[in-house]
């Protein structure tokens, strides 16, 4: 399951989409075409710019060829309250628990807390279940960081308690409220969703976490 997370990482590190060549005036114009939270968006690129991003995207795409095949590999958690009462577990994203989960937050274990962390640990801490916490920030300023270490601070019962949901551009929102409504039947506590912005049409849907989950 490491490698999942390892692939999306990855992933969210090359560029999407793919490009267009158009030829006015017997002259050449490259565009990139993607999609970005449900709609289509483009921009002309120069010819060395294009010829850079072709290798990349393709690049992408097999690894987002890897990935779905490695999405349907995931364990089920193993514990007695779920083993015999509950079927299989089936996410449709990648996610972690148990001790895949553990070994992934172990790497975040040398890096320094930020100021926030006691906050957000506080917030985890109190008894009311009626509560969606947010955490947002530019890109590559800890905050993946920052759910590892917080999984790292729990005790045993917590851990347990706690599954990591990754999500990409390549989910949607009907995948997330499945693994919401599974996590849920098992039990866990604690559901932990990094990236979840990248998913189709969150910001139109987001809605869905405070009014169906906050209960």
């Amino acid at each position: 399951m490491a490698d999942i997370i390892e692939l999306e990482e990855q992933i969210s590190k090359l560029p999407i989409g793919y490009i267009t060549e158009k030829v006015i005036n017997e002259k050449k114009y490259y565009c990139q075409q993607w999609k970005e939270n449900g709609k289509s968006k483009s921009r002309y690129i120069s010819e060395d710019e294009a010829n850079t991003l072709k290798p990349q995207i393709e690049e992408r795409k097999k690894l987002q060829k890897e990935l779905k095949a490695l999405k349907k590999t995931l364990p089920a958690p193993v514990t007695k309250s779920t083993k015999e009462e509950l079927p299989e577990p089936d996410f449709k994203m990648p996610a972690l628990y148990g001790e895949a989960l553990l070994k992934m937050a172990q790497t975040a274990s040398q890096y320094e807390r930020r100021d926030c962390f006691s906050k957000i640990q506080d917030f985890l801490k109190t008894p009311a279940a009626d509560k969606v916490c947010l955490v947002f920030g530019l890109r590559r300023t800890g905050k993946t960081t920052l759910l590892k270490q917080l999984v790292l601070a729990m005790n045993e019962e917590e851990q347990k308690s706690a599954i990591y949901i990754k999500a990409s551009t390549e989910n949607t929102i009907e995948e997330l409220n499945a693994d919401l409504k599974l996590a849920n039947k098992l039990k866990y506590k604690y559901v932990l969703i990094d990236e979840i912005t990248l998913i189709e049409k969150f910001i139109d849907n987001a809605a869905l976490l405070s009014d169906v989950y906050a209960v």
